[in-house]
């Protein structure tokens, strides 16, 4: 009988293994993703102002597609920072936003 619940003890350990590996892999799949997706609106920002210096306005831009949302020009310290606005003051401090 002993040998059954040894067995028994290791199949759990295995599978609780298993499942802390995969639960691992995620995280890590996770923060790769958040890196990604960081340095990704970073250069999108990178791009805009690029795009808006050299010829381009909001408006052509937003209706190609390449803008999301009207940008506003005023925001109360209530009000949270949209991404695009956090990236760009992640990517340079102190710039101007347009």
């Amino acid at each position: 009988m002993s040998e059954r619940i040894e067995q028994a003890v290791i199949a759990e350990q295995q599978v609780k293994i298993s499942l802390g590996k995969a639960l691992e892999d995620a995280v890590e799949a996770e923060a790769n993703a958040e890196t990604a997706y960081k340095e990704a609106k970073a250069e999108t920002v990178k791009a805009r102002r690029a795009a808006l210096r050299g010829g381009w306005d909001e408006k052509s831009l937003r209706k190609l597609g390449l803008l999301k949302t009207a940008r506003t020009s005023k925001k109360t310290d209530t009000q949270p920072q949209d991404e695009e606005a956090k990236a760009a003051s992640e990517a340079s401090p102190g710039s101007e936003h347009h």
